[in-house]
C-alpha cells in the first residue's frame, strides 16, 4: 500500500455563474483520475501540503447546505462513485476538512470497522492541521462506505 494521500486538489477562485446558474463566489475544486494514479506511486512528488504550526491563521471557507444538496444529488445521478463524488461526499459527511481528507490513504478506510483513521504523516508529504494531535477515528455512515465500497469496486481498489 502506498504511503501518503490519494485525493489530491487544486484550488481556483471562481466568480460570476457556476454550474448551476447560480451566481456566487465560489471555490472550485478539481480532481483528475489522472492525479490519483501519480499520487499511488508518487504521493511526495504529485500532493503539496503546506507546513503548519498550531496557531497559524487558516481561512475557512464553508460550504452552505443547500449548495452542498445540490452538487452531492447531481453527482449521486451523473457521476456516482466518481472521485469527485466521493471526495465532496466525505467532506460533507464527516465536516473533515481537505488536509485531512487529502492525508488519507486506501489502507486508512476500513470496511468492516466502518470507519477511516486520520493520521499525521509529515515524512510523505501529507501533514494534517494540528499534527499528532490532530490523528482520530472518523465512524462513518452506512451510506457513506457502500459509497466507498462502490468507488473501490469501480476504480479497481482493492
Amino acid at each position: 500500500m502506498p504511503s501518503g494521500g490519494v485525493i489530491g486538489h487544486e484550488l481556483e477562485r471562481v466568480d460570476g455563474l457556476d454550474d448551476f446558474g447560480l451566481e456566487r463566489s465560489r471555490l472550485a475544486i478539481e480532481l483528475s483520475s489522472s492525479d490519483v494514479r501519480e499520487t499511488q506511486s508518487h504521493v511526495g512528488d504529485t500532493i503539496r501540503s503546506p507546513n503548519l504550526n498550531p496557531g497559524d491563521d487558516v481561512r475557512e471557507v464553508m460550504l452552505d447546505q443547500e449548495q452542498a444538496e445540490v452538487v452531492l444529488d447531481y453527482l449521486e445521478r451523473y457521476e456516482y462513485a466518481s472521485l469527485p463524488h466521493v471526495t465532496l461526499a466525505l467532506l460533507w459527511h464527516t465536516m473533515m476538512r481537505l488536509g485531512a481528507a487529502q492525508s488519507l490513504d486506501l489502507g486508512d478506510y476500513s470496511p468492516e470497522a466502518q470507519c477511516l483513521t486520520v493520521e499525521h504523516r509529515p515524512e510523505t508529504g501529507t501533514p494534517i492541521k494540528k499534527g499528532s494531535q490532530g490523528e482520530r477515528l472518523v465512524a462513518l455512515s452506512g451510506e457513506l462506505c457502500m459509497l466507498l465500497g462502490d468507488w473501490y469496486a469501480i476504480s479497481g481498489r482493492t
